[in-house]
């Protein structure tokens, strides 16, 4: 039996005996754990064994988007990835009115984050809203929807530190204009009080605070310290993730936040992939992407969990989009590490 068709029937076994939600954390983690192609393969052995479910096209997307930032290749399987995310909305919008709208949202958070980093900028502004609308709606119904903060999250935080002429044009066309100190705290909670979007929302918020450690120069040793923290926490977990590798190296010279603040008491969360917001030059979404990290950050610290948050490739160019290669470390250099992907 070949390795698909042995992953397919681990999964039909899992099924029978396991929790739907816990069949996703098992190639969660599979993903994050930094063995791709077998997510990948597990997600698809899903999608093939309930051919209405969107949840298991979206992780195997994002196992691919993951993947390709390991390669550093923006290009890898594109058209694959495409092609799941066209399949998992085609999928949400066949279910019944309102019962698969947080996979909705998530699909159309990685298919902008896809379309923002390929020059599609008006299409991926047009998903991002999409997005963003049906997060909020879903909590406004039900406030337990933490995995939601993660997509609105890296929504407000992208645009708030886009570009001048990003945010004068996300404006015009009706994106609003973003809040930064709000997105960190939608990442913080996703991290914190999310389930799928765990991981992601670590991964994005450490992103995140790299970013703002660029551009406070006074608490810059505070938040990077914190910001290595949690991708130190989701590296013990996941030792063979590349990308938390790559960052860990990117960062040698920031000494660990176990060595000036408190170490977290719980352990990181499992997680799940989620959204992506960008914006360009000109009108166009740039590449910013959600991921990654850990756990809530700064003056009111919770234990890290798990979220991502990118960086821009240069000055504001692309200030809006948070790709998983990019991560704004000190001496920024192209390939570092970033956040996108991913929505919950």
């Amino acid at each position: 039996m070949g390795s698909i068709g042995m992953l397919a029937a681990i999964v039909l076994m899992l099924q029978q005996t396991t929790p739907p939600g816990d069949v996703l954390r098992a190639g969660l983690d599979t993903l994050y754990g930094g063995d791709f192609a077998g997510a990948a393969a597990y997600f698809e052995a899903l999608a093939r064994r309930d051919t209405t479910d969107p949840a298991p096209l979206v992780f195997q997307a994002g196992a691919y988007i993951w993947w390709a930032s390991a390669l550093d290749s923006s290009n890898y399987e594109l058209a694959r990835i495409d092609s799941l995310l066209g399949l998992a909305l085609v999928r949400a919008r066949n279910k019944p009115a309102g019962t698969a709208d947080f996979w909705l949202a998530t699909a159309l958070g990685y298919r902008a984050r896809q379309r923002d980093e390929h020059g599609h900028g008006f299409s991926a502004a047009k998903d991002a809203k999409a997005m963003r609308d049906i997060y909020q709606r879903l909590l406004a119904s039900d406030s337990t929807c933490f995995d939601c903060y993660l997509g609105l999250g890296v929504y407000e935080y992208g645009l708030a530190r886009a570009g001048a002429l990003s945010r004068f044009f996300a404006r015009l066309i009706g994106l609003g204009s973003g809040n930064a100190e709000r997105g960190i705290r939608y990442l913080r909670r996703a991290a914190h009080d999310g389930d799928l979007a765990r991981v992601e929302s670590t991964w994005v918020l450490a992103a995140a605070l790299m970013r703002e450690a660029a551009h406070d120069p006074a608490g810059r040793a505070v938040l990077e310290r914190e910001a290595r923290s949690y991708v130190e926490s989701l590296a013990a977990r996941y030792p063979r993730n590349p990308v938390f590798q790559r960052f860990l190296r990117e960062t040698a010279g920031t000494p660990s936040a176990g060595e000036a603040i408190r170490p977290a008491a719980r352990p990181a969360a499992a997680a799940a992939a989620l959204a992506p917001i960008g914006w360009r030059q000109g009108g166009e979404l740039a590449q910013h992407v959600v991921h990654v990290t850990l756990d809530g950050i700064g003056r009111d610290v919770e234990p890290p969990r798990d979220f991502l948050v990118a960086e821009p490739r240069g000055d504001e160019r692309s200030d809006l989009s948070l790709p998983l290669r990019e991560a704004n470390v000190a001496g920024h250099r192209r390939g570092s590490f970033v956040l996108q992907t991913s929505s919950i």
